[in-house]
């Protein structure tokens, strides 16, 4: 209840500074919560959806340091709930901004480096090359703000490994979404720009953690993920739209 109450003063904050002195009051409960529940308590997942849902706030970079030391310095039990909300809310977000579920083409158990397997990760990629809308692109370039604050958190790589395929497929479609654009002319804004430098990064880190569960037990769509995330980096490089050296 104490969390509660603190996030409901929280959101009633005007600015950013004004933003990060609070966030310290709800931290704090949290804190008290985690020292009086189990972490199989139910409370302490509903609280901690609360409080995380931060993490995927359009403009809330200047939060995660804040929320994420404090994951960090949690007990083993109660900090591996957290993974678990983690991951599927990334999920659960990444399947939002492409529209659908996860795509599940024919032959989808098919292994890694077989004919059949690179015909349906073909046939993903098909499905993924349709430009998002600016809204859905701009969501994939929140999600990935919360991913690459979470990279600075040893405990996020194993967390991260099952969402791992929907992270990259939406990410590399969010880069490339607001990339043509900037192709064909369209001025992106400084922000936008570290936006989608910061997405490129979530992909190259993406790729070296879990590059070999993306290639093998995460199948079609681990082997689509890769390739889309390979051209999405490979059209950043090419183009003129980002600033060379922060790639």
């Amino acid at each position: 209840r104490q969390l509660a109450e603190q996030l409901l003063r929280f959101i009633t904050i005007q600015c950013t500074y004004g933003e990060v002195e609070e966030l310290k009051s709800s931290v704090a409960a949290a804190e008290r919560l985690a020292g009086r529940v189990a972490a199989d308590c139910p409370c302490w997942a509903a609280s901690m959806q609360l409080l995380l849902e931060l993490l995927f706030a359009e403009n809330s970079r200047p939060l995660h340091k804040q929320l994420l030391a404090f994951v960090r310095k949690l007990p083993r039990q109660h900090q591996e709930v957290v993974g678990q909300l983690l991951a599927c809310r990334i999920q659960q977000e990444a399947e939002s901004v492409l529209g659908q579920q996860q795509p599940q083409p024919q032959h989808i158990g098919a292994q890694p480096g077989t004919a059949t397997a690179k015909a349906a990760a073909a046939q993903v990629l098909l499905q993924q090359q349709a430009p998002l809308s600016a809204a859905a692109a701009q969501r994939g370039l929140t999600l990935a703000q919360a991913a690459v604050s979470l990279l600075w958190l040893p405990a996020a790589g194993e967390w991260m490994a099952p969402c791992a395929p929907a992270l990259v497929l939406t990410v590399a479609r969010s880069v490339r979404s607001m990339l043509r654009p900037a192709a064909a002319g369209k001025h992106l804004t400084p922000n936008t720009m570290e936006l989608v430098q910061d997405a490129v990064s979530v992909l190259y880190y993406t790729l070296q953690q879990h590059g070999k569960h993306l290639a093998g037990p995460a199948g079609v769509l681990g082997a689509a993920a890769v390739a889309a995330a390979a051209d999405s980096m490979l059209e950043a490089l090419q183009g003129t739209a980002l600033v060379r050296e922060a790639m």
